[in-house]
């Protein structure tokens, strides 16, 4: 049963006192490994205005000088709902707040100083992210933090529990919030759920994924088939207990048959191809292209007789393919917790948008962890692929602009597109 929050939280300046709060069994003991990780990233961290007046005050009230507290931030032109500030940086580029305890643990000096509650919303909530609903707020992590990472490769964590350790700071969470009011997302054009009945389908979701008889990327691609199963009932399941029944009904088709079904489709590895190069050229258009995929898509865009092409893709069948059992428990937990409380799928408010977004992941995960072996001479293994994990949270979790893109991109082509066009390049 889903645990209820005793102590308040707020999700964009949204309180929910007392609401059904719900985490996955994998996140729930989430503590800070004090890696100093996400004080060295280049965020660019905007501070409102509010915020930097509580973190101003308590600098001030602490004895520190007007000088040194002015030295901590740096003037930026506000944009519209914007603060007017952000972090300075030390001599390393890195936060003007990062340090060490005295024990060799990165720490964030304002938070050993001035308590946790001086922090940004944001500092304070890294690395959960959130979504709250009229039917309750959920909880998942970012693996842009290494120590968040590092539970992918846990066992058994893919069924909601009651949170422990991971509010252990009751912070103010980041993410996103929908009021009694707000817009319901749709199943298909004209049929409206309910927020109980969304939110049911993308927890239902994650349990499918964490069933051990399909691989994680027959588990997706049959979650596209449920996807075209909701979808072709419409309103009929628009209320929770059709849905339910509905998806009962999926859950207890023949696994046997399910798998043999997927063994009879070939793995294309070019379709592959062309979701990474949708992914490469909505990042180019931010500007956030990540080092690893530098070049990449001038490759991949080549002509299938282009030999540099031709290598990228014949490393994918050498390396990727054999190996993904060897990786199954990491993009298993991967899998299934991007579609527990993304606030990208929240966002895009369509069934079928929330399950290109995952199929998009799996591919650029993949992708991700090949380059880095392939560029930097590193070994494909479990190393690789939690840097990918971050990677991708990093561009899909992270970049506001890339979130808009994707959205953009999903309204104009993927509402009309075949289901089976989208479903087929999870079995890439």
């Amino acid at each position: 049963m889903p645990a209820t929050q005793t102590r308040p939280i707020s999700i964009n300046d949204r309180p929910f006192d007392g609401s059904v709060f719900r985490v996955l069994g994998l996140h729930a003991d989430y503590v800070c490994g004090n890696s100093g990780h996400c004080c060295r990233r280049p965020w660019g961290i905007n501070i409102s205005d509010g915020e930097h007046r509580t973190m101003t005050r308590a600098m001030s009230e602490s004895g520190l000088a007007a000088d040194e507290i002015e030295k901590s931030f740096v003037s930026r032109k506000a944009k519209k709902g914007a603060g007017s500030h952000t972090f300075g940086q030390n001599s390393d580029g890195h936060c003007a707040f990062v340090g060490e305890d005295g024990c060799g643990n990165s720490t964030c000096t304002a938070q050993r100083r001035w308590g946790h509650e001086v922090l940004p919303a944001v500092c304070q909530s890294y690395p959960r992210l959130a979504v709250g609903t009229p039917a309750g707020v959920y909880l998942t992590l970012s693996y842009t933090c290494p120590t968040a990472a590092k539970l992918l490769l846990a066992e058994d964590g893919l069924r909601e529990t009651a949170p422990g350790k991971v509010f252990k700071w009751y912070p103010k969470l980041q993410g996103i919030s929908f009021g009694p009011g707000a817009d319901p997302p749709t199943f298909v054009k004209g049929a409206h759920p309910d927020w109980a009945t969304f939110d049911y389908f993308w927890r239902w979701a994650s349990e499918w994924l964490a069933r051990s008889e399909f691989t994680p990327a027959q588990g997706l691609y049959l979650l596209g088939q449920a996807v075209a199963h909701v979808e072709q009932h419409g309103r009929a399941v628009c209320r929770l207990p059709e849905l339910v029944d509905l998806l009962d009904q999926v859950w207890a088709l023949d696994p046997a048959a399910l798998r043999a079904h997927c063994e009879a489709l070939e793995p294309v590895t070019e379709l592959g191809v062309v979701y990474l190069n949708i992914l490469i050229n909505v990042m180019e258009q931010t500007g956030e292209v990540p080092q690893v995929f530098e070049g990449a898509r001038e490759v991949l865009a080549q002509g299938p007789e282009s030999a540099e092409r031709r290598q990228i893709l014949d490393a994918y069948d050498r390396l990727v393919r054999p190996n993904l059992p060897r990786f199954e428990r990491i993009e298993r937990n991967f899998l299934a917790s991007r579609l527990y409380a993304n606030p990208l799928i929240y966002r895009s408010k369509t069934l079928r948008f929330g399950y290109f977004l995952s199929v998009l992941s799996l591919i650029e995960l993949r992708f991700v962890a090949l380059l880095i072996s392939l560029r930097e001479g590193v070994p494909f293994d479990e190393l690789a692929w939690l840097r990918a994990a971050a990677e991708v949270d990093m561009i899909l979790q992270h970049s506001t602009s890339a979130q808009e893109k994707f959205i953009k991109l999903l309204q104009d082509h993927a509402a009309e597109t075949n289901l089976a066009n989208l479903t087929r390049p999870a079995l890439f």
